[in-house]
C-alpha cells in the first residue's frame, strides 16, 4: 500500500503518534514526534519506538525518507 493509503485506511484507528520511514525503507512507529538524523539515516527519538507495530502493513517506500514523518491517530 502506498503511505497515502495508511495514511486514509489505517493510520486515523492508530494510537495518536508519529511515523516515519528510514533511509533504509523501515518504517517505524514513535509515540512522540522524532527528530531526524540524516548522518545515521533514521528519525531518532529518545526512549520507545516501534518497528514491529508496523510490520503487519506492507507500506511502500516514499522517495526522500526524510519527508516521510507522518502523525498518526484519532486526532489526524
Amino acid at each position: 500500500m502506498t503511505i497515502d493509503e495508511f495514511m486514509r485506511d489505517i493510520a486515523p484507528k492508530m494510537c495518536p503518534g508519529w511515523v516515519a520511514m528510514s533511509q533504509r525503507g523501515v518504517w517505524w512507529y514513535y509515540p512522540d514526534e522524532p527528530l531526524i538524523n540524516t548522518a545515521i539515516g533514521h528519525w531518532h527519538k529518545t526512549g520507545i519506538k516501534f518497528p514491529s507495530l508496523l510490520s503487519g502493513f506492507d507500506i511502500a517506500p516514499v522517495d526522500d525518507w526524510t519527508q516521510s514523518l507522518r502523525k498518526v491517530g484519532c486526532n489526524v
